[in-house]
């Protein structure tokens, strides 16, 4: 492969960057997830929590935290307190793509929003932050992508070991949401809605509403709308069809699904997916 091929190959697989923000605001980091990739956040400073899929984990200066792509998450600011963070982006297929599939446990070998966090104290006696210094220096200054693929590689085998002996120290500050979230992974492809969660809860739906999006952002319909997209997109990257995936995916049939996907999207699913 010629030497501007690697170029492409490491712009499309991977991103890295170190961002400062002088005053905060939590209505800048909404929860999101990343289509197709994988996240590793490295918090430097600030006043921060970390909230993916219905668990908080507490920040402290240089704890990394991971999030797959099918992880909603996002950082909450207890204050205006400067925030500084390393974050890089990784490809779903970066591992397959270059062999080193058996360090990619941290990433899928977990149920989501549990072991999302691994602590300083975890890495500070490993070369973790040696490789991300380099990684900052390599990919800044345009170094060859074989030396940036091969620390990350190195990175990936800190995170994997480090990672294989992580507690999961997470704080659910609410429990009763925590609850729900996994209820709604475990049952996306049934027909569930605010009123059947409402009921299996047995708890009121203004009451569920108001504490969910407090908590997420997002009502629980449209949290349930995203996570399916997520799966139809999924499904389809597996080789299934749009139609049988929008099935499959809890949408009912095709119409349903389109008009969630333009709605979410501003786009036509044929512009993303292959449709058959």
């Amino acid at each position: 492969m010629s030497r501007n091929n690697f170029k492409e190959e490491i712009q499309r697989s991977v991103s890295i960057g170190r961002n400062y923000v002088e005053h905060p605001q939590n209505t800048d980091f909404i929860m999101h997830n990343h289509k197709d990739a994988f996240e590793i956040l490295i918090f430097i400073r600030g006043d921060a929590e970390f909230r993916v899929e219905g668990s908080v984990y507490d920040l402290k200066p240089y704890d990394t935290v991971i999030a797959a792509d099918n992880e909603m998450h996002r950082i909450i600011h207890r204050s205006c307190t400067p925030y500084e963070r390393i974050v890089i982006n990784i490809s779903a297929d970066f591992f397959v793509k270059n062999n080193c599939e058996e360090f990619s446990g941290f990433f899928l070998s977990r149920v989501p929003g549990e072991h999302n966090l691994i602590s300083y104290e975890t890495t500070k006696n490993t070369h973790f932050m040696s490789c991300i210094e380099r990684l900052l220096e390599y990919y800044g200054d345009g170094e060859s992508d074989v030396l940036i693929k091969s620390v990350l590689i190195e990175l990936f085998y800190i995170l994997n070991k480090c990672g294989s002996n992580n507690r999961d120290n997470s704080d659910y500050s609410n429990k009763y949401i925590k609850n729900v979230i996994m209820y709604i992974n475990e049952n996306l492809t049934s027909e569930i809605n605010l009123d059947t969660i409402s009921e299996h809860f047995f708890v009121n739906k203004s009451y569920l509403c108001r504490i969910f999006k407090r908590h997420t952002g997002y009502t629980v319909n449209k949290y349930i709308t995203h996570k399916r997209l997520m799966y139809v997109r999924e499904l389809c990257s597996g080789g299934m069809s749009i139609t049988q995936a929008s099935v499959e995916a809890g949408f009912g049939n095709y119409s349903n699904f389109y008009k969630m996907y333009i709605k979410e999207t501003g786009s036509a699913p044929s512009t993303e997916l292959k449709r058959s």
